[in-house]
């Protein structure tokens, strides 16, 4: 099989020349001026100034080419070159070798000097404001969104429309539900461990105490009066515990979630306490 290429017109921020120039738009009479990848130029052996003939599959027309510069995608994982078939590398190989996309200006592509192809666009949005409340909501909205596309009256002439974002928001709710799931292992570990430290420093204290209730019901300490120092005591340790508790929760939280796994999928802990952090 022959090796195989195709024309386009790139978004020029989303490219780098690296040697040569950007093409420019040329009369009828002239060759099509163009810009191969690196990786194609490479492996062709071309070099900006070097010219070449290539044929048209579908009219079996040649068309004179004029290479003036090679580029390289700005950013490979810009999800921009999921619009390039070869996905911004440069050069495919199958059954036969794609090489390209050829740069060139889009007057050329509106000139009808070469076969009509595709045109594409990729549509992005801001998910900064994004919270796990309203997921549901775009994924039902994502889903419906390709087909309400296609039966726009703009589009009667056909059109390909497909989006990935219901599954990126299937392994997202699957990532928070880990997550979730990670964070409260954690917590009940927490929460075993200071329930064990309680009962032992209250084994402990009640050891102490023990000696000391004999020696007040010896000195005629009444039941009830025993009873309130050892309140008292309690209250001594539980209140600080329960106020400085809510106020530490946020922080180290925070802290556990900043220096653990989980800090590889973003997660941010509200670090306020709320009402039923004080209440819990």
């Amino acid at each position: 099989e022959p090796d195989l290429t195709h024309f386009t017109a790139l978004d020029p921020s989303r490219v780098r020349i690296t040697g040569g120039r950007a093409p420019a738009a040329v009369d009828g009479a002239g060759p099509v001026q163009v810009a191969l990848p690196v990786v194609a130029a490479e492996a062709l052996k071309l070099k900006p100034g070097a010219r070449l003939t290539v044929t048209d599959r579908l009219r079996d027309k040649k068309q004179r080419v004029l290479v003036t510069g090679v580029y390289e995608a700005a950013d490979r994982s810009d999800p921009y070159w999921q619009l390039d078939p070869l996905g911004g590398r440069g050069v495919r190989k199958l059954a036969f070798t794609t090489y390209g996309p050829l740069l060139t200006d889009p007057s050329v592509l509106a000139s009808g000097r070469l076969a009509e192809g595709e045109t594409s666009w990729l549509a992005s949005a801001d998910f900064a404001e994004l919270t796990t409340g309203s997921m549901e909501g775009l994924r039902k909205a994502s889903a419906g969104a390709p087909k309400a596309l296609a039966a726009a009256p703009v589009f009667a002439s056909g059109i390909t429309a497909k989006t990935s974002l219901p599954t990126v928001l299937d392994q997202l709710d699957r990532a928070l539900l880990v997550s979730r799931s990670t964070l409260m292992i954690v917590a009940v570990q927490l929460v075993l461990l200071a329930a064990y430290a309680l009962l032992l420093v209250a084994r402990l204290l009640n050891s102490e105490r023990d000696g000391e209730r004999e020696l007040l019901r010896a000195r005629g300490g009444s039941r009830g009066r025993i009873t309130s120092f050892a309140a008292i005591e309690a209250l001594l340790l539980a209140v600080p515990a329960a106020v400085v508790a809510p106020l530490l929760a946020g922080p180290l939280t925070g802290l556990l979630a900043e220096r653990s796994a989980l800090s590889r999928i973003g997660l941010k802990v509200q670090e306020a306490s709320t009402g039923t952090v004080w209440l819990v």
